[in-house]
This record gives C-alpha cells, sequence and structure tokens, in this order.
C-alpha cells in the first residue's frame, strides 16, 4: 500500500474547505446524473442546487432541522467532525495525484470562476468552527 504525499506546505482552512465543498459538489453531479437523479424531478436547476450545497454549513448537506433540534450544540458540532471527516479520507484529500487520469472539463454545472465566487463567499460566512480547524 502507497503511503499518501504530503503536500509541499500545510493546506490552509480555505483550501481544505474548498477541497471538502467541491467534493460534496461532485458527489451531487452523480447522483444527478445517475438513473435515480435522472428520474428525480428537482424545483431548481442544476447550478441552483450546487450554490446551495456549497453555501450550506460544512457537515450539515444531508441533515435536516428536525434531526438537528434535539441536539444539544456540542453533538451538533461532533456530527459535523464526523461527517467532514469520513468525506475527507484517502485519496480524495490529495485529487490531484493522478492528473493524467482527470478529465480536464466541465463536469457540472458552474464554470471554475463561479464555483470559485461562491466558494469564497461561503467561506467569508462560515462559523469559526470550520475555520478554527477544531474539526480535525
Amino acid at each position: 500500500m502507497k503511503k499518501a504525499k504530503k503536500p509541499k506546505r500545510p493546506l490552509s482552512g480555505y483550501n481544505l474547505f474548498y477541497r471538502y465543498k467541491r467534493i460534496k459538489v461532485m458527489e451531487l453531479t452523480a447522483y444527478l446524473s445517475s438513473a435515480v437523479g435522472k428520474h428525480t424531478s428537482f424545483k431548481m436547476d442544476e447550478a441552483t442546487l450546487i450554490r446551495n450545497i456549497i453555501m450550506c454549513v460544512p457537515g450539515l448537506e444531508n441533515t435536516t432541522d428536525t434531526e438537528l433540534s434535539s441536539l444539544s450544540q456540542t453533538e451538533i458540532n461532533n456530527l459535523r467532525s464526523s461527517k467532514i471527516c469520513s468525506v475527507m479520507t484517502g485519496d480524495k484529500l490529495f485529487p490531484n495525484e493522478n492528473k493524467r487520469d482527470r478529465v480536464h472539463k466541465r463536469s457540472h454545472g458552474l464554470g471554475f470562476v463561479e464555483m470559485c465566487t461562491i466558494t469564497r463567499d461561503a467561506w467569508n460566512s462560515i462559523d469559526q468552527f470550520i475555520k478554527a480547524g477544531k474539526n480535525n
């Protein structure tokens, strides 16, 4: 088994946030292009769904308000931490290791610049739990 290569310099909180949100966007686009996703009717277009995923609180993308209503803030933070860590494990943390295998095309409803702008706005509005890196 190969050891994961370490980055040349430590990743910033924003770098990790961007990578996490990109993974969530890729999961959404994979779902939308699947057989189940094609037969699901959404009231929003793909670009709006992607914006919503990016702007959602990290770690709570697939969680309803009903599920959160009975949890304390500590329990919510633990839930967020575990969900973020489970997404960011393995080769997903360093996705550019196999650059030759990566397809260079627009595979979702937003362009790179627009996605970066939305992600920057989301980063500026998130809570200190994520910015401080307390989710390990």
